[in-house]
């Protein structure tokens, strides 16, 4: 299994807040972070982001981060593997702005993403779930930085 996998499967449950890095709390970017970290990476502590993000200042500040994206535009399955951060399109939305961690699907051999969100079922919660057609079809990019 994949070490930042795993880090990030002991977030699961966790609520949702906006900036949150701590296992009270986290968002999105929080879980990336929160993930290297009890991997032995240390990021920047990206802060700096209104509720709705810049999303050209989120590639931007992913790729400081982890590399260049390994993909971009139309994104295959293929193009990812567990461990691997994705940046997309919310539902609505029309740029992207969320990202989280490519995982092994835990009931099968498909591909799942582990993310925080704020609309997770019950009142916003670091979850997982199956990457399904609809999901693939809003990820713009595909970082990779092994632990």
């Amino acid at each position: 299994m994949n070490p930042l996998v795993e880090a990030a499967r002991r977030y699961v449950g966790v609520r949702f807040v906006h900036q949150g890095r701590t296992e009270r709390g986290l968002d999105c970017v929080g879980l990336i972070w929160i993930a290297y970290r009890d991997c032995g990476v240390t990021l920047d502590r990206y802060r700096a982001y209104p509720a709705e993000p810049n999303p050209d200042e989120m590639v931007q500040r992913i790729s400081e981060a982890l590399g260049d994206p390994v993909a971009s535009g139309k994104v295959k399955v293929n193009d990812m593997r567990p461990g691997d951060v994705i940046l997309m399109v919310l539902v609505g939305e029309m740029q992207p702005h969320h990202v989280g961690i490519v995982a092994d699907y835990a009931f099968g051999d498909r591909l799942s993403v582990i993310h925080a969100h704020s609309m997770a079922s019950p009142k916003g919660r670091v979850v997982e779930h199956r990457l399904a057609p609809s999901l693939l079809s809003r990820i713009t990019h595909v970082f990779r930085r092994d632990v």
